[in-house]
Order: C-alpha cells, then structure tokens, then sequence
C-alpha cells in the first residue's frame, strides 16, 4: 500500500488565487465603504469616534440582515445565480443616493487644538494600535471558524447552520461596535484595555460552555414539533440562543476597531486614510486567521487547542497593550492587566478537553428527540451507550471530526462528524453489496477505482479477487485513513495485501 496525496499546498495555493480572481474586485470595492462615509459622514473631530462606530455598527447590522435572507430565504427561492444578480442591482440604488448627496453643499468640519507629539513616540504608538488590529482580525475569525465547527457537530452540519453562526457573530459586532458611539469621549487607552481584558475573561468562560451545545440545541428541538413547517421557529430559537452566548465576548470584539479608530485619528491625517489602514490591517490579520486558524491549523491542533491558541493571542494583545501604553495607565490597571494575563494564561495550559461523546455520536439525529428518556444523561446513554462504549480513535482535522468508538451492540463504528460511516456489525452486509454488486456486471475487472475509504470493507473485498490487479481508493479525511488499522478483521485484513492497492489523499474529481 502507497499512500498518494494530492499537494494540499498546491490545492490551496490554486484555490485562493481562484477566489481572488472571482471576488478580488467587489470586495476590494466594498472595502473603501466605511473610509468613504466617515470622512464624509463626520462634522466634529472630537467627536468622530461616534459617528464612525454608528457608521460601523449600522453596516454590520446590514450584513446580519444580509446573512440571514441569504441563508434562509433569498439562496433557497432565487438560486446562487439570481440571488447574486438582484443583491449586486441594489449597488446601483446605493450610487444613486450617494449621487445625491454629492449634489449638496458640503459641511463644515470642526477641529480641536491639540498638543504636539514626539513623531518617534506617534510613528510607534500607531505601529502597536496597528498591530493589535491585526491580532483582533486573526482571533476574531479564529473563533468564527471554530465556533461554526463546533455548531455543526453540536446540531448538524448544513447551510443553515453556518448561517446561525454567521448571523449570530456579525450581530454581536454590531452591538459592540454600536455601544462605543455611546460614549461622549475616548481619551487614553483605558476603554481599549478595559475592552481586551473582559473579552479574555468572557471567552475563558466561554470555553465550558462549548460542551453544553448539543444538549440545549436538544433540549430547543425537543420543544418544537419536528416538521418542515416548524423549521423557522426552530431556527429562530437556535439562533437568539448563540446570540445569547456570542453578545459580550464577540460584542466586545466588536468595539476593538472603533476604538483603534480612536486612539488613531489625527487632524493631519484624513480620517478616510485613517479607517482605510486601521481596516485593511485588520483584514489581513483576518485573511491569515481564516486560513491558518479556521484551516490549517486543525493539521496539528484539536479543537479545545485551538480555542486555546485563540485566547492566548488575546492575552498577549492584553499584555501588550499594558507595556507599551504604561505611562497612560494608572498602577492598577496596569497591574491588574498583567495579572488577569498570568493567571488565565496559566489556566489555558490546564483547560480540560471537551468530552468527545457529546458530540460523537451525535444528538442531533431523530432518534435522540424521539426517545421516552426522562433526562438528558439517559438520552445520552440511550445515543452512545456511553456506559459500555469505548473510544478507540479521534482525530480533528480541517473539514472533519473522526472517531473510531467500540460498542458492544454495533461493534467498532466510525464516526465523521458525529455521524455513523461504517460500521462491523449493523451495516456490514450492505456495504459489502456496494462493491459486490457493480462488480456482478462486469465479466473482467483488473482495476478498481473506490470513491471514501470508510472502514476498508470495500477496499478489503475488491483486493481479495484474483482478476484484479490495482485498487486506486480516494479518501479526503487524513483521520479516516489513519483510523485504518482498528478496522483490519473488518477489512479482511487489507493489509496483507499492499500490492494492490493505493490509498490517494484528496478531493475524487480533481484526483480523476
């Protein structure tokens, strides 16, 4: 047996070049919005941070708007296609009021006197605000991804959950970044530290909320009469539930850039210039925590660790933000902030994983709203058997979850995604039909060619016949492939004969 793996570098590399080539250029567009409206938007100077924080929370109130008729309602009656046609139309309605209002007269703008600065002092200071907006950006999608993952294993995976998750995050940005235009002024750099420090605090307890997902997603499903026309209410409750649990620790994420914004902006320098840099930066450090902490990442890293990496990255902006704006802090806050740093970056090294049987087998299927259990333990039991069971595998990658679990009823089950793939003893039959079958039809076959790897049942057979010569078997999960071993009597022990076959990593149509 060889193992042949596409290059997963290569794959990327071509992918995102893709993406840039076929959405590059309105989202470069759509990215001078908010540059554009707060330098024509503000009047005040000392008071810009309002108008640009009301600015920024009302787009991001559009785009929670925009999720969820996109997800839900516009994707689903119009088609991808007319669904991208009709929104893009609303472009031209937006360039027509912004030609309006370029017809009337302009306002003043009023300034303040300010001291001046050492520009070796100002060049670094903005250096370090610039920084901290690309640390925001990379945690912040970071816990995007994560949280998305993490939904979709708790109450299954589908468009509409990553809807929820999207939908849910945004709004809490546009909460937080809406209470910073709450506030008359912004002077030092007290609110952005005060603002980093609960965030640390709100997602270290966040972490042990996770774990309870799938049982309050239960419990909401169990309330609502599964049908197709409960779905909305469903979904509904579903989604003010991760409102609930995402307002302050992403509401607080939210007020980051308002306030860099703040602690930015200079009188010489047009406000336009100053949000367009603060943005851009925080962009970048979105793009990478996009690839390497909702992708990447998952290579190396389980779920809980990388959770943990998340809120490390936001115990250092809080350290840093202490050390070098120490002279604009008073001593408690300074050493308060390095406390609260030392004392939950040492409880990060000690967090406990999340229990895998919450999620694996998963209790989002029919049977666990349909079961006559009296609490939610006995669900749990019933659903896994999670008294007897035993995990044998488990194994978090970039796009799936895979555990190998021992049960005395099924046997040796593989799960991806907290859903049943394969298993020794309920499905063994059918799935030795799924290559038996094709093969009845066929007088000669010396190649064979095996779309999902599973646990090795069809691979096993299709090795076992004389005619045959060379198995080419395409599996996407690394962990499926690793978990081979545990299913070797299953597979009539494949493994003896590693001259036929060969094992490719990656996606079936590109491989073909």
């Amino acid at each position: 047996m060889t193992l042949h793996s596409s290059s997963s570098a290569l794959d990327l590399s071509i992918n995102l070049q893709l993406t840039a080539l076929f959405i590059g250029v309105p989202t470069f567009l759509m990215g001078g919005t908010l540059p554009i409206l707060t330098e024509g938007l503000v009047q005040k100077f000392d008071t810009s941070h309002k108008v640009h924080a009301w600015i920024y929370s009302i787009n991001t109130l559009g785009a929670f708007v925009g999720s969820l008729l996109g997800g839900f309602l516009l994707i689903e009656s119009l088609g991808l296609a007319l669904t991208l046609f009709f929104t893009s139309l609303s472009n031209f309605m937006v360039a027509f009021f912004a030609f309006l209002l370029s017809r009337s007269p302009e306002m003043n703008f009023e300034g303040i006197a300010v001291q001046p600065e050492d520009p070796r002092a100002l060049c670094r200071r903005r250096w370090i605000l610039y920084g901290i907006s690309f640390l925001s950006g990379f945690y912040v999608f970071t816990f995007e991804s994560l949280f998305i993952r993490m939904a979709s294993l708790s109450m299954g995976p589908s468009s509409y959950t990553y809807t929820i998750i999207v939908a849910s995050f945004i709004l809490a940005i546009a909460i937080g970044s809406f209470s910073v235009s709450l506030f008359k002024r912004i002077r030092g750099v007290q609110h952005l530290l005060f603002v980093q420090l609960a965030m640390g605090v709100s997602l270290f307890l966040t972490y042990f909320t996770i774990p309870l997902w799938p049982e309050w997603l239960l419990r909401i499903r169990i309330l609502i009469q599964p049908s197709v026309m409960n779905l909305p209410f469903l979904w509904t409750l579903n989604t003010l539930m991760f409102v609930a649990l995402l307002v302050i620790p992403v509401g607080l994420m939210g007020m980051q850039l308002p306030l860099i914004f703040s602690l930015l902006k200079d009188q010489k320098v047009h406000l336009a210039e100053t949000v367009g840099k603060v943005y851009s930066i925080n962009s970048l450090g979105s793009f990478f925590g996009a690839l390497i902490g909702g992708y990447l990442a998952y290579q190396f890293l389980s779920a809980p660790q990388v959770f943990a990496l998340g809120l490390a990255l936001v115990l250092f902006s809080l350290s840093l933000i202490a050390k070098m704006f120490q002279s604009d802090l008073q001593a408690p806050w300074r050493y308060g902030s390095y406390a609260v740093t030392l004392i939950l970056g040492a409880a990060v090294m000690l967090l406990p994983n999340w229990p895998m049987k919450n999620y694996s087998p998963s209790l989002f299927s029919g049977g666990a709203w349909a079961t006559g259990k009296t609490s939610f333990q006995n669900v749990k039991d019933q659903m896994t058997q999670s008294s007897k069971s035993k995990f044998l595998f488990a194994s978090y990658g970039p796009n799936s979850l895979v555990t190998v679990v021992d049960n005395p009823i099924w046997g040796r089950t593989l799960y991806i995604n907290g859903k049943p793939d394969a298993s020794e003893k309920i499905d063994s039959r059918v799935r030795s039909f799924n290559i038996v079958f094709p093969l009845i039809f066929t007088p000669k076959i010396e190649k064979i060619f095996i779309i999902g790897l599973g646990a090795s049942r069809s691979l096993g057979i299709a090795t076992l016949l004389k005619d045959v010569k060379k198995v080419d078997i395409v599996e996407m999960s690394e962990g499926v492939i690793a978990s081979r071993k545990l299913f070797e009597d299953h597979a009539l022990n494949v493994s003896q004969r590693e001259n036929k076959f060969k094992i490719h990593k990656g996606d079936a149509y590109k491989i073909l």
